[in-house]
């Protein structure tokens, strides 16, 4: 295996290990950044020296499958915290529907705190002045939050 190729195998592990992790799926924009004028310049230099090319194309391909797995990553996250979000923000109206006010807890629909903090990581629920409030923190981007609305019935994104 050439040299080369090995570095950006080492490099290409690292980047998709430290940008699998929650919180920071934003960073594909800024290794993207960097990838694309690269991409466009080993174009280049495959078709004017075709002695690079299947080295250049190797690195090409080494680099499409760890951006495509970074954001599969992420979104097999979201998808994960959307989803289990949604059963707990449907449990809790349920519950306001059958009890005609906000549960005090999420134990009392059913679901333990550290079951929540597992599928959500942070995040939490209260119920204050009769009005209930759910969040998590978003899986791709840290600082920013999903915030349910339980007036109109939907998730929004919360913007830091």
């Amino acid at each position: 295996m050439h040299n080369g190729l090995m570095r950006t195998l080492i490099v290409s592990i690292l980047v998709a290990l430290l940008l699998t992790q929650r919180h920071s799926g934003f960073m594909l924009a800024f290794v993207l950044l960097f990838l694309i004028p690269w991409f466009a310049y080993s174009g280049y230099r495959c078709i004017r020296f075709p002695i690079e090319r299947k080295l250049r194309i190797q690195k090409a391909i080494v680099w499409c499958v760890v951006v495509v797995v970074i954001a599969s990553v992420h979104l097999v996250m979201y998808r994960s915290a959307k989803s289990y979000a949604l059963g707990v923000s449907e449990k809790i109206e349920a519950y306001i529907s059958s009890h005609g006010q906000c549960p005090a807890e999420l134990e009392d629909v059913g679901i333990s705190k550290s079951t929540f903090k597992e599928h959500l990581g942070m995040g939490g629920y209260v119920c204050k002045d009769r009005q209930p409030f759910l969040f998590y923190a978003s899986t791709y981007v840290p600082f920013e939050t999903e915030k349910y609305d339980f007036t109109k019935h939907e998730w929004r994104h919360v913007y830091d």
